[in-house]
Order: C-alpha cells, then structure tokens, then sequence
C-alpha cells in the first residue's frame, strides 16, 4: 500500500518539475516562446477537446439525441 503512495507521490513531484523547468527555459530562451505560439494554441485547443471527450464516455454522456 506504501508504494502506491510512494509511486503518486513521486509522479506528482515530477510533473511539477516540469513546469518549473519549463518557465525556466522561456527565461533562458525567449526568442523561442513567438515562433511556438501557434502551435501551443493549437495543442491547447486539441487537449481540450481530448479532456471533453474521455469525460463524456466516462460519464456516459451522450451529446447525440
């Protein structure tokens, strides 16, 4: 039981990690951030939709009358 906890833990710090890294990269590289943009908008917009998704099929919602 112990490592299931261990185990989400240690994800979780890791995840977080990653945004810390990433707002340390935009500092370093901020001539990058314009260019990429577009493309994180669109990547955005499609995980978003993603997320819509799997939320309806988990809860059974079915948007087709």
């Amino acid at each position: 039981m112990q490592i299931t906890y261990l185990t989400f833990f240690l994800a979780s710090i890791i995840a977080y990690l990653g945004l810390l890294f990433g707002v340390i990269l935009i500092k370093l590289a901020p001539e990058e951030q314009k260019p990429g943009k577009k493309y994180f908008i669109l990547l955005k917009k499609i995980l978003f939709l993603f997320i819509i998704a799997f939320l309806s099929f988990y809860y059974k919602i079915n948007f087709i009358f």
